[in-house]
């Protein structure tokens, strides 16, 4: 429902509507009272306890969907502060002398038992050179990457690091309550069945969260 339609009175102020669309593109306007963040409070409590934004259902023409404002406003501040935390990560990488990211990209993982919601991983790809592999042995380093990214993106379980053209990865991600490197595995060749082995010789039936498979 648009707040200047035919027959609708707004429950606010007439003179918040003109930033109304600007906060949703950041409040961006030469307007100084949309640069002011007691405006911009005052502006969203309203609209978000009180509009509904009508959407269109591609999948059911002819049918409307009410979302309320006060979700989209959320989504859209959860994927830019997901967005932000991606630059930082990248910029904390090389920020380190001769590091350089070759390759960075969000995409589905293969697990089936993750934590609700996490169903993707980010990628982060390392040049391979001697520096490359300081920050693949820098675990601290590893985990505050890893923390930042997951604690920002709620889609987000885990991230690997990996170092180009070669097998080497490493993944950290949310177990439990923490962020901690996930445990490799390698296929158990002894077996015929497809079962995979530790470090210390246990044997799992599966890789399932907390764990990786060498490449």
């Amino acid at each position: 429902v648009h707040p200047r339609a035919p027959g609708f009175n707004p429950p606010f102020p007439v003179d918040f509507l003109p930033c109304q669309g600007l906060l949703l593109r950041g409040c961006r306007s030469s307007d100084s009272r949309c640069r002011s963040s007691v405006f911009q409070q005052r502006l969203l409590s309203l609209i978000s306890s009180t509009i509904l934004m009508t959407t269109v259902s591609p999948a059911q023409a002819g049918e409307t969907r009410l979302t309320p404002i006060s979700n989209l406003l959320a989504q859209q501040m959860t994927e830019n502060n997901c967005k932000q935390a991606f630059l930082d990560s990248k910029k904390r990488l090389e920020k380190m002398r001769g590091v350089q990211v070759v390759r960075a990209e969000t995409r589905k993982h293969g697990y089936a038992n993750f934590p609700s919601g996490r169903s993707q991983e980010y990628f982060i790809v390392i040049a391979n050179n001697q520096l490359g592999e300081n920050v693949m042995n820098s675990p601290v380093l590893l985990t505050s990457i890893a923390s930042t990214i997951t604690s920002a993106c709620s889609a987000i379980g885990f991230v690997n690091f990996a170092i180009n053209q070669t097998d080497w990865v490493r993944g950290y991600g949310v177990v439990g309550n923490r962020v901690t490197a996930f445990k490799c595995l390698d296929l158990d060749i002894r077996n015929r069945e497809q079962t995979y082995i530790d470090g210390q010789g246990n044997i799992y039936q599966e890789v399932s969260w907390g764990y990786q498979r060498y490449l």
